[in-house]
Parts: C-alpha cells; structure tokens; sequence
C-alpha cells in the first residue's frame, strides 16, 4: 500500500498558498524515524499525505501489514471481520 504524494506544484495551485509561507527542503522520513520498518514508513507516510484524497482512512490504516504481528486475540471478532471484510484489497 502506497500514497500518491502531492507535489510542490499542486500545492502552489491551492487557493489558500502564499509565496511568503516558509520553503524547507525536502527530507527523507526514513531518516527521521529510523526505529521504524518499511511498513511503519509507508502507514506513516499515507496518514501525513496532504490532500485527505490521498491520505489513509482509519479503517485502511489498521488494516495496515505495520499491525500484521499486533496480537489481536484480545479484539472482539466481530470487529476483526469487520475490516477484514469490509476493507478492499489494494
């Protein structure tokens, strides 16, 4: 699972930009967090996209592969069938 990442042009485009807003370079996630796999970077990454389009719906996010090892035996399974059923593949 991958998000489309807004680019600096469509940004711009934004009715609410202004030129004066500060400008930081472009920094590699991976970097910053460190302590995380490359699931937790992906789930991360979805949830900060900037267009709410592109970004993960909570019930996408917990269905996420960065919780395949979370012990789920305590959750009802009402809810675990839920999301399994409800949250199509992508």
């Amino acid at each position: 699972m991958s998000f489309r990442a807004t680019t600096k042009m469509e940004i711009t485009t934004k009715p609410d930009f202004k030129q004066t807003f500060p400008k930081w370079p472009e920094a590699s996630l991976k970097a910053s967090v460190d302590k995380l796999d490359d699931n937790g970077i992906d789930l991360l990454e979805s949830m900060l996209a900037y267009s709410p389009a592109d970004r993960i719906s909570a019930k996408r996010a917990i269905a996420h592969p960065y919780f395949d090892d979370l012990d789920k035996s305590h959750f009802p399974d009402r809810e675990l069938s839920y999301y399994k059923s409800h949250i199509p593949e992508v």
